[in-house]
């Protein structure tokens, strides 16, 4: 049994050989020996190669057989040539070196399965920083080329006298396009990554003169790019005010406001808060002013105030009789500028001395005006008050009196200076009068030179004083 296998084998060997007999010249076959053959399946990533693929034979390089896939997943071939018993023979399909290898052996027929298992297209990672001078852009991760969908680590840093913004590529995706350090994903490209970099300026707080306040970058975030709106404030020490912002480059949305914003301009600059002393407090003033308009029962009291540094000031008048102790007071009145202020009184006593002053409040302190006097006006006697016109005429009736009486009440008694002169004539000509009266030339005397003319005067300027 065992002879009769042996026996088709051998059979089976000699056939093989006289088909590569019959295929090749007898002087090619002689020097080249038997050859080495295989056969058996062939895989590419686990899947039958299909008909067409080339299956190729190299020793040392060289090639030595090869054959095309003509049933899905199976090859035959024949390793044939010059070739050293027992070198090392490698196996490629469609170019890629298959998993297995093998040793040759001249008239050997070898089952030998291939396996290929393919790698991936890899792509070429560029880096790139704009401008070049603006930092550097690193491939940590620093395997390139890489597969597409390869997570490749990426950092930025910016040089002196620049800031990363952000990254940039024609494809492909970032995990955080303004992170200095992030990752990209390859796109099946080649591809640059670009760090792209911007010029920043430094923003110096400086105080003037020192010790004066403090001015502060509210945004704090120095060194800052040209034309970035910073916000600033300055804060004056006890004693001081804030005056203004200055600066050498960049502008001020308000340079005299202490809260502001300052735009950078494309430079290192200083922006200085300007302080100046704060002056004294000025104090509100209040002054006391001679009264008007005083009447018999009546008058007008007047003052003349200012509100000094205050926001406010309140003011009113205290009044009384001279011969009373208690002073009345007048309500108070607020009052926000620089002015005057008058208050008419009535119910007075006539004939009486009255006293009076002017007073101003600020911040619960209450500072009073120099104390004036006014005397309300004595009402005339019923019969009138012309006792001497009465005594040169010899009678109240006559007509001249009554002109005299009306231009009384209709001009001197609206005067704060007729009231007081009608009052004074009461005191004064009574005793005149009697004494004119008991003397027939002197009433003609008084009356034709003096009282007369007077009337004559009065009654012509008339038209005058009764409008």
């Amino acid at each position: 049994m065992i002879n009769a296998s042996l026996r088709k084998l051998r059979f089976a060997t000699f056939g093989f050989l006289v088909l590569l007999l019959a295929l090749s010249p007898v002087s090619s076959v002689f020097a080249q020996g038997l050859g080495h053959g295989f056969h058996g399946t062939v895989k590419i990533n686990g899947v039958n190669a299909a008909i067409g693929t080339v299956i190729s034979a190299r020793v040392a390089g060289t090639e030595y057989g090869s054959s095309t896939v003509t049933t899905p997943g199976q090859y035959n071939m024949i390793v044939q040539g010059e070739i050293d018993e027992g070198a090392t023979i490698h196996f490629y399909v469609d170019g890629q070196e298959a998993d297995q290898t093998f040793p040759f052996h001249d008239g050997w027929t070898t089952k030998l399965d291939l396996t290929v298992t393919t790698l991936p297209t890899t792509y070429e990672l560029t880096m790139a920083a704009d401008p070049e001078a603006g930092g550097t852009a690193t491939d940590l991760t620093n395997a390139s080329p890489y597969a597409a969908a390869t997570v490749v680590n990426i950092q930025a840093v910016a040089n002196p006298g620049y800031r990363f913004v952000n990254w940039t590529a024609p494809a492909g995706t970032f995990a955080n396009a303004t992170a200095a350090t992030t990752t990209f994903t390859m796109p099946a490209q080649n591809v640059t990554v670009t760090a792209n970099f911007v010029a920043v300026y430094s923003l110096t707080m400086a105080v003037a003169p020192g010790g004066s306040g403090t001015a502060t970058d509210l945004t704090g975030a120095s060194p800052y790019k040209a034309n970035t709106v910073v916000n600033i404030q300055a804060v004056a020490n006890p004693g001081y005010r804030f005056v203004n912002w200055t600066a050498p480059a960049g502008t001020f949305a308000n340079a005299t406001a202490a809260t502001t914003t300052f735009t950078m301009p494309a430079q290192n600059v200083t922006v200085t808060a300007n302080f100046g002393l704060v002056p004294p407090p000025v104090s509100p003033t209040v002054t006391t002013q001679a009264a008007t308009g005083i009447t018999t029962s009546s008058a007008t009291l007047n003052m003349q105030y200012t509100v000094g540094g205050c926001s406010s000031v309140e003011v009113r008048f205290a009044y009384k009789k001279s011969t009373d102790s208690a002073w009345i007071n007048t309500a108070w009145v607020s009052k926000s500028a620089n002015g005057t202020h008058a208050v008419p009184l009535s119910g007075l006593t006539s004939g009486t001395k009255y006293d009076f002053k002017a007073q101003l409040k600020y911040d619960s302190t209450v500072i009073n005006g120099t104390t004036l006097q006014f005397t309300t006006s004595t009402p005339p006697p019923s019969s009138g008050w012309c006792f001497i016109a009465t005594a040169a005429y010899g009678t109240p009736t006559a007509k001249q009196i009554d002109v005299l009486r009306e231009f009384r009440d209709g001009v001197l008694l609206k005067s704060t200076v007729g009231s007081r002169f009608v009052a004074l004539y009461y005191q004064l000509s009574p005793p005149v009068a009697d004494f004119i009266a008991g003397n027939e030339l002197l009433r003609t005397l008084v009356r034709e030179l003096l009282i007369d003319p007077i009337v004559w005067v009065v009654e012509a300027t008339g038209d005058i004083w009764r409008n």
